[in-house]
């Protein structure tokens, strides 16, 4: 799995020549953000955004999840989350949230928090900035929760109820199976038991101590970022952040943070995993590594080149397993394979199916067998033109509409740069660094890097299905079986690029004559076709490069005879939505005729209306 930083080292004098990358070289933050650290340790990010108007979003981001506990803080990482609403030293008691309610923000939509294994934030959406005096109540919020929450124990006691209850809401099918996906998928580490809720045991007895010592141990601003998008002045913000936020020490001597690593399993790990309330049957087959694209690289082009290659070959994964899918005699309904993050220390490639009950080791055979395929045959050349191709199409929308960019999508940016080391950049620069590196990323690499899968170790295989009479499972053996048939398993290389002809006869389109035109709301025009189409066509500035369409007709659910809903809303929709086609094209070739186009269509059935909705690029209008 390093054969493509190797290779990526090895370009790094061909692409020193061009102007536009070089993977030695910084990439370049977004210029109009202000970024930057308080002497304390405290890391900002400010931007000013004004989609929409007169509104703010304000996160403070902690680099400490339910990881860090110790075993008698079990729980205690979501519990202080809670905590933190419940006051702290300016605002006391529920005074926070009466005081956002007064401003018509609420509790759940616009004051939240989430808790996760390794982070943990807190939000406050969509607020006013229409005053200083709420701006300046929210910054207040933000420092509180930094360094002044209040922990008060007879607080603490109050919420332990609040919280054994959200531990009763979790105990479902997913939930159980999840937990015992963590126990086979990190055994070994401290990640298999953490499933930051808890244990009722320890929710019901721990002292107040525990929780106090977890919060002024771990919330520091050498570990913590203010995150402000919306319409504001950034300096403005800059300065109030410098002065409100300069009576938080830096921390002496502060506690470092375990760098936890997945122990290697030479044999596989399979876990076999039922559940009575369990509704789909599905497995994953895991291969943990590293980071395949390590943190001290990813400020950097070779960083960037290492995850266009992985973003490369997870689209010409999900192309092939799309098309197996969609397949008459698919032995798996739904499926895919990429590379993705597990943990701050170790990535893995998954590999998922989801199979009609009793399919599974057929289902899983076939999920391989397409691994094994790549490992030994490498893509096409065409399949990785129309990765490339839909990639840069991607990049240019994005570009298109960065003036429409809405405050979630910056946060995510400064999500990403603060917590994983992925740099903020503009979408015309992230654009130009995509343009840049592609061509060098041939065939040829990404041929090199799938020959370097190996499932020798650290390879996890988890079944999940339900639990009822009948219904035979699969055991270890069988799965490892499997895993050793296709290893030595006879292959020919069945590759070959598709020929594609017209999308539509030009000569089948025939087109229905305006029979009257009038103005309607909202500066729009109203044309009506002879065959009784009303066409409304409204034009606007908001997302330039984007056409949004509707085409509805009255009737929907309320057509449908009451005894044929469920299978309509469970089956039929789904099925019409993944496996209908154009023309005499099936869907499997359509995705790839529309490679590098902007185009997206959705059919839909509401109570009273059914139709299509969907969008594309202006200069793909006419493929819509």
């Amino acid at each position: 799995m390093r054969k493509i930083i190797s290779t990526i080292l090895s370009l790094f004098v061909t692409l020193s020549a061009f102007a536009q990358v070089n993977p030695q070289g910084l990439l370049e933050r977004d210029p109009s953000v202000r970024y930057g650290k308080l002497d304390n340790g405290l890391t900002y990010y400010i931007k000013h955004n004004d989609k929409p108007a007169e509104r703010a979003d304000y996160y403070l981001f902690t680099n400490v999840g339910a990881i860090q506990e110790t075993p008698a803080q079990d729980g205690l990482a979501h519990f202080l989350e809670h905590m933190a609403l419940n006051g702290t030293k300016n605002l006391p008691g529920k005074m926070m949230i009466d005081y956002f309610e007064s401003i018509g923000a609420s509790f759940g939509a616009n004051i939240n928090a989430s808790t996760g294994v390794e982070q943990t934030m807190y939000m406050l959406n969509n607020i006013p900035t229409t005053r200083e005096g709420i701006i300046d109540t929210a910054l207040l919020i933000m420092h509180d929760y930094s360094a002044f929450v209040t922990n008060d124990p007879a607080e603490i006691d109050k919420e332990r109820g609040v919280i054994i209850e959200e531990w009763r809401t979790r105990r479902t099918a997913e939930w159980r199976s999840t937990e015992k996906v963590w126990e086979h998928l990190y055994r070994g580490s401290k990640y298999a038991t953490c499933n930051i809720i808890g244990t009722k045991e320890n929710l019901e007895t721990f002292p107040a101590s525990e929780l106090q010592d977890f919060y002024h141990t771990w919330y520091r601003p050498d570990l913590q970022a203010v995150v402000v998008v919306g319409d504001i002045d950034p300096e403005v913000i800059e300065n109030k952040l410098r002065v409100l936020f300069e009576d938080i020490p830096a921390r002496e001597n502060p506690k470092p943070k375990e760098e936890i690593l997945l122990p290697e399993n030479e044999e596989p790990i399979v876990g076999i995993i039922t559940d009575p309330e369990t509704r789909v049957s599905q497995m994953q087959f895991v291969i943990k590594y590293p980071l395949l694209t390590p943190r001290m690289v990813r400020q950097y082009g070779a960083g960037f080149m290492n995850d266009l290659a992985l973003d490369l070959v997870n689209a010409v994964f999900s192309e092939r397993f799309d098309d197996i899918a969609k397949q008459a005699d698919a032995p798996f309904f739904a499926g895919s394979a990429s590379f993705t993050n597990l943990i701050a220390t170790a990535d893995a490639l998954m590999t998922g199916v989801a199979f009609a009950d009793g399919e599974s080791l057929k289902a899983f055979e076939a999920a391989l067998t397409e691994i094994e395929k790549a490992k030994r045959f490498g893509f096409t050349e065409g399949e990785l033109e129309r990765a490339k191709t839909n990639m840069i199409a991607n990049a240019e929308k994005a570009t298109s509409n960065a003036d429409s960019r809405k405050n979630s999508e910056y946060i995510w940016d400064y999500y990403a740069d603060f917590f994983q080391d992925w740099p903020f950049m503009t979408p015309a620069y992230k654009e130009e660094q995509i343009k840049g590196y592609l061509p060098f990323l041939s065939l040829d690499v990404i041929n090199a890097f799938l020959s370097g899968i190996s499932y020798d170790k650290n390879v996890v295989v988890l079944y999940l299905a339900p639990e009822r009479e009948g219904l035979v499972h699969p055991t270890e053996q069988d799965f490892v079986d499997i895993i050793e048939k296709v290893q030595s398993a006879e292959m020919e290389s069945d590759l070959q690029d598709e020929e594609f002809g017209e999308l539509v006869d030009a000569a089948l389109l025939v087109g229905s004559k305006v029979k009257k035109e009038e103005e309607g709301l909202y500066n729009s025009t109203v044309w009506t076709l002879e065959n009784g189409i009303r066409v409304v066509v409204r034009p606007s500035d908001y997302k330039k490069e984007e056409v949004t369409f509707r085409l509805q007709a009255a009737g929907g659910r309320s057509l449908i005879a009451e005894s044929e809903l469920p299978s309509v809303d469970d089956n039929m929709l789904y099925l019409y939505n993944n496996l209908s086609g154009v023309s005499h094209f099936p869907s499997t070739t359509l995705s790839k005729m529309l490679t590098g186009k902007i185009v997206s269509e959705n059919p839909f059935i509401e109570n009273l209306f059914h139709g299509v909705s969907g969008s594309c690029a202006p200069k793909d209008f006419e493929t819509l």
